[in-house]
């Protein structure tokens, strides 16, 4: 008896064990999942030093004063398509104790990376502050902080500045930044020629 049981287990077992083998198909689902993100914009900006110190100089001998130049260094995160803004601002004269100089006699002269960097146009902002500028700086780029490139092969205005210069008749020069990598054949000197004849040929 105990052999007949356990035979038939077995093959209820087996039986059971065959019919519960069953096949399963597999199937791939595919779908699209938009993910938005947002960053924030941020800007940081540090000076270079806390106070501008001119030296004290006969002004019949040095009519014009300078002083150490101030950096402003500033950092900006944004979108790429994002234009950030430094504005210059003076809250009225230069003052040392009793002694000030009025707002209107100041200048300055900016200087980096360049306006064209984000692709904007410093045409109108030097046209707004032309008595407050000695001189500008003039390289060619790409805009959205591209390369720098020879002169007429990039995004920077020089035509339209040199145009509006030489029409408002603004006393300030134009100096030329050679700062694009100097081609294989050619010299550094070749290259800021180069440079000086396509500043030339625009205001001829």
């Amino acid at each position: 008896m105990r052999n007949t049981l356990v035979k038939v287990g077995l093959s209820t077992a087996a039986a059971v064990l065959l019919m519960s083998s069953s096949a399963y198909a597999q199937a791939t689902a595919n779908a699209s999942l938009n993910v938005t993100v947002n960053v924030a914009a941020r800007a940081r900006l540090t000076l270079g030093a806390a106070a501008i110190t001119f030296a004290d100089q006969d002004p019949g001998t040095v009519p014009t004063l300078t002083a150490t130049a101030l950096t402003v260094d500033v950092g900006a995160r944004t979108s790429p398509a994002g234009n950030v803004a430094l504005t210059v601002l003076a809250t009225g004269p230069l003052a040392s104790g009793s002694n000030t100089i009025a707002i209107n006699n100041l200048a300055w002269t900016s200087t980096g990376t360049g306006f064209a960097a984000t692709g904007t146009s410093p045409a109108a902002w030097i046209k707004e502050h032309h008595e407050r500028v000695t001189h500008v700086h003039l390289k060619d780029r790409k805009k959205d902080n591209g390369p720098n490139m020879p002169f007429g092969q990039g995004d920077t205005p020089i035509k339209e500045i040199l145009l509006m210069m030489k029409k408002e008749k603004f006393k300030f020069q134009a100096t030329i930044e050679m700062e694009y990598p100097v081609p294989e054949g050619s010299t550094l000197l070749a290259e800021i020629g180069k440079c000086v004849k396509y500043c030339q040929e625009i205001l001829s």
